[in-house]
């Protein structure tokens, strides 16, 4: 048996009586629709809040992680300049002292022989001594007694007569092992 349709244009009651009847449930299932879906909304609402909150405390732990990176960092480096300052430090007073024992040794030779120094440089490996000399027979006494207060010896790379009133004599030695004239070590 097959039902008849169900003609609404000549039955006007009978859908009047069809939605009156379905009024309460459609209204049910709409009010279960409505409170499902606050619901639903609600506990979105409070994900999207938790997750928000963890994303501001990942971002000040990100930041408290990257300022302690940071002081980390600057403190490495000013602990290795401190040492790079240091060594130089090490080295200026070690050079300077060299230099105070070759003045010495230099105001030793000038009561003893007469030496007079005319002019002096340093390149950073060697130093070069132009100096005059009363007699022609100090200059290896000159340079016993400056190798003597110097770390290595001092050498002769010159001598040439003032005609009849001294010598002239370049004298030459190399810096001290480790001691260089600008302040950094030797490698």
């Amino acid at each position: 048996m097959n039902a008849r349709p169900l003609n609404l244009l000549r039955h006007p009651r009978r859908v009047h009586a069809l939605a009156a009847g379905a009024r309460p449930a459609v209204l049910g299932a709409w009010l279960v629709g409505v409170l499902l879906g606050g619901v639903w909304g609600w506990s979105q609402q409070v994900q999207m809040d938790r997750l928000l909150d963890q994303r501001v405390q990942l971002q000040a732990q990100s930041s408290a992680l990257r300022e302690q990176q940071a002081r980390q960092t600057a403190a490495q480096e000013k602990a290795q300049l401190q040492s790079k300052w240091g060594q130089r430090a090490q080295s200026w007073r070690a050079q300077r002292q060299h230099l105070m024992e070759l003045h010495a040794a230099l105001m030793t030779q000038a009561a003893e022989t007469g030496l007079r120094v005319e002019r002096w440089q340093g390149d950073g490996r060697q130093l070069v001594l132009q100096a005059w000399l009363p007699r022609a027979d100090h200059v290896p006494v000159v340079l016993s007694g400056l190798s003597r207060s110097w770390a290595t010896a001092w050498t002769l790379q010159s001598m040439g007569d003032r005609a009849g009133s001294g010598v002239d004599v370049v004298l030459q030695a190399s810096w001290p092992a480790g001691i260089r004239d600008d302040g950094r070590r030797k490698p």
